[in-house]
């Protein structure tokens, strides 16, 4: 699944979350080619931490494409 970040300053992302080779879950941001450091025990942990950014006002909305 592709998630599109509306950034507040009018930029967007693809991002996708992937299973790393440990097993956790990283974002991917497919637009930059890079590979978030940050890891998670579930997609719904990657997820949530993800819509904080909503919450924090860093993220204007997010929209997805399978």
């Amino acid at each position: 699944m592709i998630i599109k970040e509306y950034k507040t300053d009018g930029k967007v992302y693809e991002i996708s979350i992937f299973i790393n080779e440990l097993g956790k879950y990283q974002y991917v941001n497919l637009t930059k080619e890079k590979i978030c450091p940050c890891e998670f025990n579930s997609y719904e942990e990657a997820f949530a931490d993800l819509l904080k950014y909503i919450k924090q006002g860093k993220i204007k909305m997010l929209s997805f494409e399978e």
